[in-house]
């Protein structure tokens, strides 16, 4: 069976929808701030690891990662940051 090709011009499933933001280091550090402020500890460390994913050795992400894992009492995480 001869596989079907796309139509010419036709979008690319696999592409970021054009009218998807940016992600960036400092907009997911942002979100990890305001999940932090606002209880969302899980969320918190989420975006902090998204963040040091961007940025490895990020000291400030490494940080409010810290911080996020303390305020979840996970201390053997928080002192690995």
């Amino acid at each position: 069976m001869t596989p079907i090709a796309p139509e010419p011009g036709a979008a690319d499933p696999d592409a970021p929808h054009p009218e998807a933001p940016a992600v960036d280091f400092d907009t997911i550090c942002h979100l990890g701030l305001r999940a932090l402020r606002d209880g969302r500890l899980e969320t918190a460390v989420e975006m902090f690891q998204t963040a040091i994913g961007l940025r490895p050795g990020d000291a400030a992400a490494l940080c409010k990662l810290g911080v996020a894992y303390r305020s979840l009492n996970r201390l053997e995480d928080a002192l690995a940051c």
